[in-house]
């Protein structure tokens, strides 16, 4: 309980608390959702949202979106891009990072983790890392993650389910952890036009006829 009291201290600076609220609590859940997004471009940016996530009160029911809350500081957000089952892109927000976590930008192209055109796997971990760690709802009522144990996705542990094995596919809604994924293809670069070559040919011509002169002489 002086946990609990000392998570109410540091969150009562951001969001309005009420006596009733702090005498209120149950256990949440959380639901990843990565979004679903059109094909892009390799060398475009994509921008990808966790808003469709959210987290579910177990103990009195109903769901509130991850972006309808005050507070993100008690979550880890993981954006994670693999290509044929090989990780090539992870990005993780916590604590007072978390709430950047939300909305995530994945660059492609020449200098950045992904390279070439393909089918890829968006994958979405949003984690409450202590079971002890209390989040407030905006229904004013407090709670907590359970403690399950270990999910692994590429060798990786994320939360606590007991039941879950070593590359599971999709994982969602358990407490401490909610996992899932998505496709996001990236196409390859576009080849200019036959029409848009020919546009060209003059200031080859005029580069040619330049060394010829310089020949010349």
């Amino acid at each position: 309980m002086n946990n609990l009291l000392k998570k109410i201290g540091v969150i009562c600076g951001i969001a309005m608390c009420s006596t009733a609220a702090q005498a209120t609590y149950g256990y949440i859940d959380a639901e990843s959702d990565p979004g679903t997004y059109s094909p892009v471009t390799l060398g475009d940016d994509i921008n990808v949202s966790a808003c469709g996530s959210s987290v579910n009160d177990v103990t009195y029911g109903g769901s509130y979106g991850l972006c309808t809350l005050s507070y993100l500081g008690e979550f880890s957000l993981t954006w994670q891009l693999s290509l044929n089952n090989t990780v090539v892109s992870t990005t993780t927000y916590s604590g007072s990072n978390a709430v950047n976590g939300l909305n995530h930008t994945i660059n492609t192209g020449v200098g950045s983790a992904i390279t070439v055109a393909g089918t890829y796997t968006l994958g979405l971990i949003i984690d409450i890392p202590d079971s002890y760690d209390w989040v407030l709802l905006p229904n004013g009522y407090w709670y907590r993650a359970g403690s399950d144990s270990g999910i692994v996705i590429n060798g990786i542990t994320y939360g606590n389910y007991s039941g879950a094995t070593s590359g599971s596919p999709n994982i969602n809604g358990f407490r401490n952890t909610g996992v899932a994924f998505s496709e996001l293809t990236i196409n390859p670069a576009t080849i200019p036009e036959p029409s848009a070559a020919l546009l060209l040919l003059p200031a080859f011509a005029a580069i040619a006829a330049r060394r010829r002169r310089k020949t010349a002489k």
